[in-house]
């Protein structure tokens, strides 16, 4: 997105790149000459719904030295999520992931170690039942 242009995002939401954000921190040192030791950009997104609401996010991009850490921005009220992932240096714009927050249901399954040993007691018992009923019927017929 360059700034200022706007995009369709589920067919519900109109977002809108309004500004970046720089902000640095150069380090003056005797091995390296006004290199840039830490940068932070900010990416001004403003989010248009159908019924005309608008929100308003800043998600946060961060160079420090040889690393880099993403602030994503969350809204709460549609549920999404925005992500300042890169920048493409081919085309020289931002690169801004947004994703729709989905429920879900956690689901957690255990392994019972003496699960064998529990449907051969099972077993054992049906046997005994039908062995017991084997020997009332002979019974009843002497």
């Amino acid at each position: 997105m360059n700034i200022g242009d706007s995009h369709f995002l589920y067919e519900k939401y109109q977002i809108k790149l309004d500004s970046l954000v720089l902000n640095t921190l150069a380090v003056d040192s005797k091995n390296s000459q006004n290199s840039l030791e830490h940068v932070t950009l900010g990416a001004r997104l403003t989010i248009t719904t159908k019924n005309n609401s608008t929100f308003e996010v800043m998600p946060f991009f961060e160079l420090k030295g040889n690393q880099q850490r993403k602030f994503d921005a969350e809204l709460k009220e549609l549920g999404l999520k925005f992500s300042f992932d890169r920048i493409n240096y081919e085309e020289n714009k931002p690169v801004i992931i947004v994703s729709e927050a989905v429920p879900f249901i956690l689901v957690k399954a255990e392994v019972f170690p003496w699960i064998n040993l529990l449907w051969l007691g099972s077993i054992l018992m049906g046997v005994g039942t039908g062995i017991a009923i084997v020997q009332r019927i002979k019974r009843e017929r002497s």
